[in-house]
């Protein structure tokens, strides 16, 4: 039997000007740059909080288990003068 593939499930969301600082304010100062992190990355919680140290090398985090089941490496920007 033949299947009919399944149209991708992918989402094109965006910020709206001041949802990134509106954000920020309501956070910790701890929290804050994991906020940033989040946001510049689009990692989700879960690849965020999975995150080794023996998976970063430099500016190149390498998720090996992603929620969608595959694995990818993210480069992260520089802020704040770290690199």
């Amino acid at each position: 039997m033949i299947r009919k593939l399944k149209a991708a499930r992918s989402r094109d969301r965006r910020l709206a000007v001041g949802d990134e600082q509106k954000i920020l304010d309501g956070c910790n100062p701890e929290m804050q740059a994991f906020v940033i992190l989040a946001i510049e990355t689009a990692m989700r919680r879960g690849e965020l909080h999975g995150l080794k140290r023996s998976g970063i090398k430099g500016r190149l985090a390498y998720l090996p288990d992603t929620k969608n089941g595959t694995c990818h490496a993210v480069i992260y920007p520089c802020a704040g003068g770290y690199c």
